[in-house]
């Protein structure tokens, strides 16, 4: 499997959610000013199994999901103090990075008073401040058979990389179980790709369960 670079577009994602639940440190605990305070556990581990045509990861911090194994995937452990952990992304057109599956999760927060609704809030007043941002839907979801939310929109590439100017669409995900984390799946594509690989994102997402 080649090895690939981390995209402008991941890095973006990864900095949204990390100034969604406020994570600045990697170590210790900082108190968000309106979440609440938040743990740093170490980096947790992964898994990866292969059942025919499948392939499944699955990580310590509580969730699972399953994709082809002949997509290309990139796995981030790293250890950035913006990096929630893990992160994984799906590429699901061989031609283009942009068009991809990315999960990931946030550090356990311990605030007794924080809500999937609070974190909701806290990311779209975030991104209506994107570039060419367009608002399509959102809205109650479920996401591995819990409540979650979804918003839907467009924005252009050039708000987190000067040197693009590409409207893309992206559809979020957010989860949250009883182990305090929030759950994210994006499917993020070139506008014009969206539809194409819209129902392989579907698939892939539907397949995300806590663990």
């Amino acid at each position: 499997m080649p090895k690939l670079l981390i995209s402008d577009s991941v890095a973006k994602t990864i900095g949204v959610i990390a100034a969604v639940v406020t994570i600045v440190s990697v170590t210790g605990v900082y108190l968000a000013p309106m979440l609440g305070p938040i743990i740093f556990p170490p980096t947790p581990a992964y898994t990866i199994t292969v059942s025919g045509e499948n392939r499944t990861f699955s990580s310590d911090a509580g969730f699972k999901i399953t994709y082809l194994t002949a997509l290309t995937d990139y796995i981030l452990m790293g250890n950035s103090s913006s990096s929630p952990k893990p992160t994984l992304e799906i590429f699901l057109n061989p031609n283009d990075t942009v068009d991809k599956i990315t999960a990931l999760t946030s550090d356990t927060y311990l605030g007794q008073h924080v809500t999937l609704q609070d974190v909701i809030s806290d990311y779209f007043e975030s991104v209506t401040t994107f570039q060419d941002f367009h608002l399509i839907s959102r809205g109650n979801v479920t996401l591995g058979g819990l409540p979650g939310y979804e918003i839907v929109y467009t924005t252009n590439q050039q708000h987190w990389n000067p040197k693009m100017n590409e409207i893309v669409q992206l559809r979020w995900f957010f989860g949250m179980n009883n182990n305090g984390r929030v759950y994210s799946v994006c499917y993020e594509a070139v506008f014009n790709d969206y539809n194409t690989y819209l129902s392989q994102a579907q698939q892939i997402t539907d397949s995300f369960s806590y663990t």
